[in-house]
């Protein structure tokens, strides 16, 4: 059901995914025995390889019963999980609570809300722009990239490049394929479009997220003021690993040379500018947009790597790890479902992630009491242990 995703269903409570499957039992079972004749069905699914996979492994497993083996990797997803780290950090019980941390009878859509706060601002606009967007459909699939990178410090104008990427290139690919006799959003190949949007996005997940944003304001300020002094942030994660973040400016040389452009069949002159030799000063604006994200993954990195220890205590060995995605074989995913949230709360029970990277990096400046330190964001009041009862934070 999540890997087909057909009607959606994999943004639906468990029960539902089940049924699902049992409703759509006879056509599962046509696929894994005859994947060439089935082919138009399963290549429509969202994940069409993954989907043909399960497919041929539910059927064996109805062939041969309980005593059926399958390597297949049972994948649990985090729900966004920059945005979780930040809840977890600041416990922010509404924000954790649209990444799914606090436990719900339905998986929340913290894309789905973004897409409604932006849909909002649209309708009650009069702006032809807002107009337009409308009419061409402002959905999570649409805003979900910006949602996403969100917490990893990605602004308007990385939404804005998303957008150009996302959407607006291939709209144009659809024009040169005769799809559309002009593009969509105009003559610019929509890149006033894509800016107009992600001017929106960028308000309203700040709005609907506050306490990412929050946490992103304390670290670039403590990374900006440090860089003041020609010192790089440093940290230790919960699981006992260092992390430097080390971004030093460099000397650049302007080289002109003559190319051979294919299309044009001559020579042309262009200008290319080459990073030559590191400074000993600190890049102060690459260490302040950097540091945000570098924090997450060194936080994603730390509950994988917990989760994959405390796994080993189970007797898990198989493990298909990729970012904030766990598999292990079917045998095995009930007890990475339970590990993988114990592990998250351990890493934030009695851990503040803020006032752990302030100690670590009070001690680099020359006089701490002559700098103006960022306050620790206020927390909320989310219950970490209510995380082990959430069925859809990681699913």
């Amino acid at each position: 059901a999540n890997t087909g995703d057909f009607d959606k269903v994999s943004k639906k409570p468990m029960l539902e995914r089940i049924k699902w499957v049992n409703d759509n039992a006879e056509m599962i079972i046509e696929v894994a025995q005859d994947y060439k004749s089935t082919f138009d069905y399963w290549s429509q699914a969202d994940k069409p390889f993954s989907f043909l996979a399960a497919c041929q492994a539910y059927f064996k497993y109805l062939v041969e019963g309980e005593g059926s083996t399958s390597g297949l990797p049972i994948s649990l997803d985090g729900s966004n999980s920059g945005i979780q780290h930040y809840s977890a950090a600041s416990k922010q019980e509404r924000d954790g609570s649209l990444v799914n941390l606090v436990p719900n009878s339905m998986p929340q859509d913290v894309y789905q809300e973004v897409a409604d706060a932006v849909s909002k601002v649209f309708t009650s606009s009069d702006d032809k722009m807002a107009r337009d967007w409308l009419k061409f459909g402002v959905n999570r699939k649409l805003v979900k990239r910006n949602v996403m990178t969100f917490g990893y410090s990605s602004e308007v104008y990385g939404f804005k490049d998303q957008i150009i990427e996302d959407t607006m290139r291939p709209l144009a690919d659809d024009v040169l394929a005769g799809k559309y006799d002009q593009h969509p959003f105009g003559d610019d190949q929509g890149f006033t479009a894509a800016n107009y949007l992600a001017k929106a996005n960028w308000k309203a997940v700040n709005q609907v997220i506050t306490g990412a944003s929050e946490g992103m304001k304390f670290f670039k300020t403590l990374a900006r003021l440090l860089a003041h002094e020609n010192k790089h942030m440093r940290w230790t994660t919960p699981v006992g690993f260092p992390v430097v973040q080390s971004y030093t400016k460099f000397t650049t040389k302007e080289i002109k040379v003559y190319l051979y452009d294919r299309t044009l069949f001559k020579n042309v002159r262009s200008q290319i500018s080459l990073r030559d030799k590191p400074l000993r000063t600190v890049d102060k604006a690459k260490s302040a947009s950097a540091v945000s994200p570098n924090v997450i993954h060194s936080m994603d990195a730390a509950h994988l790597l917990l989760t994959v220890l405390n796994g080993l205590q189970k007797n898990i060995q198989d493990y298909f790890l990729i970012h904030d995605s766990f598999a292990t074989t079917a045998a095995d995913t009930q007890k990475l479902y339970e590990i993988i949230r114990s592990s998250f709360i351990e890493i934030y029970d009695n851990f503040c992630l803020y006032q752990t990277v302030l100690n670590y990096n009070i001690k680099q400046f020359e006089d701490a009491s002559k700098v103006d330190l960022p306050s620790i964001p206020k927390k909320g009041k989310l219950v970490l242990a209510d995380i082990k009862d959430s069925r859809y934070c990681f699913c």
